[in-house]
């Protein structure tokens, strides 16, 4: 059987914490004002590559580690 150390426990935790805030951030974007008035109206039922590029510069993700 596998064992996780309490160390590597924590990490891990750590980690989907901040995938999963930065999940719920690309959720908000996506239903914000602000990409309302950038999409064009086709795409609005859409998420796009832009999107996620937008959202990004945006919240300055590629910044944070």
């Amino acid at each position: 059987m596998f064992k996780i150390s309490r160390i590597h426990a924590m990490r891990l935790y750590k980690l989907k914490n901040k995938k999963m805030d930065e999940l719920t951030s690309f959720g908000n974007y996506l239903l914000s004002k602000e990409r309302e008035e950038i999409i064009s109206d086709v795409n609005k039922r859409n998420v796009t590559h832009a999107d996620y590029e937008n959202w990004k510069h945006i919240t300055n993700c590629d910044n944070k580690s």
